[in-house]
């Protein structure tokens, strides 16, 4: 830290030692379905073969701001409804592909309007965690409901030759819940299928930028992807709403001839999962504004930092050509 005196540039001494270290906890959690892979935080297309991939619980545990980020790692976990403790399963970097981080999967999907809490404390045991305790944490969200969503209408314009920026625009409708206010988060992915020299079917996938999401979370585990966070008031009365998208067509397989399929995935957030996303579009957007209001993302983890919530996820998809 760095007080204002002169060029900004006395040291303040700060002394850290009667800090205790928290348990940190991150899922956002959601129903599956082999559509995820065509969405940003599916990052590596090989995720589709490991089991509880869209149901992950990331554990590590606070550090100093002199320190670095901590890795995440192994610790005594369960996941409990109203009923019974779901099973888990952990996943150790030996068992990932590429550098992806430790986690434990949830081998069972959510039902919808369910409440489930999340109890954590620290695994001694475990010599990756470099033996640091931290106290026990816990954590409550009840599964929204999904919501049905219909693509009504969609059209794309194509730019010409010298520009790579298509537009494009649906209408979608959804049957939204009665005397509940929601927030929702859409995403879209534009698909177009292709067949190689020796015959076998593959598929392009672009990615599409929502207008009016710009902005972007950074979740340090899936990494950087667009909000798309749409407020139940957005839509008329019958539950109807225009989109409007962009996408870039300078991928060197996309044919501007063929006909494309947009598969949009509708996310109903609890109020928890909403908090944090939108606590999080705060806090990077202050980026290193040393005269921006400060701010603190959102966390439903007693004794400890970080957060538990649930999404409802639908999907459709419609044929543009």
């Amino acid at each position: 830290m760095w007080s204002c005196k002169e060029i900004f540039s006395s040291p303040v001494d700060i002394e850290p030692s009667h800090l205790s270290n928290k348990g940190v906890i991150f899922g956002l959690l959601a129903n599956s379905d082999p559509r995820d892979s065509l969405f940003r935080e599916q990052i590596f297309t090989r995720e589709k073969s490991i089991p509880g991939m869209g149901r992950r619980i990331f554990s590590s545990y606070s550090t100093h701001s002199n320190k670095g980020q901590q890795k995440f790692h192994k610790a005594k976990i369960s996941v409990r409804s109203e009923e019974k403790d779901l099973p888990l399963k952990y996943f150790d970097a030996s068992m990932l592909p590429g550098s992806l981080d430790p986690f434990y999967g949830i081998m069972e999907e959510f039902t919808p309007g369910r409440e489930y809490r999340l109890s954590a404390s620290c695994d001694t045991t475990d010599s990756s965690n470099g033996k640091k305790y931290w106290a026990p944490v816990s954590a409550l969200d009840t599964v929204p409901r999904s919501v049905s969503v219909i693509i009504e209408e969609a059209g794309i314009k194509y730019p010409d030759l010298k520009k790579y920026i298509a537009e494009g625009f649906m209408n979608i409708r959804i049957e939204d819940e009665p005397y509940i206010r929601n927030t929702y988060q859409l995403e879209i992915a534009v698909v177009q299928s292709h067949v190689d020299a020796l015959g076998r079917k593959y598929d392009v996938v672009i990615p599409v930028i929502v207008d009016g999401g710009d902005d972007r979370v950074s979740s340090e585990v899936f990494g950087d992807y667009h909000h798309n966070l749409i407020h139940e008031a957005e839509f008329n009365r019958d539950g109807q709403k225009k989109v409007n998208f962009t996408f870039h067509t300078n991928h060197g397989l996309f044919n501007k001839e063929k006909p494309v399929t947009l598969v949009i995935r509708f996310s109903n957030l609890s109020r928890h999962y909403a908090e944090f996303l939108n606590s999080s579009r705060r806090y990077f957007a202050m980026g290193e504004n040393p005269f921006a209001e400060p701010a603190e993302i959102y966390s439903n983890i007693q004794n400890g930092y970080g957060i538990f919530a649930f999404a409802a996820r639908s999907y459709d998809s419609y044929e543009v050509r």
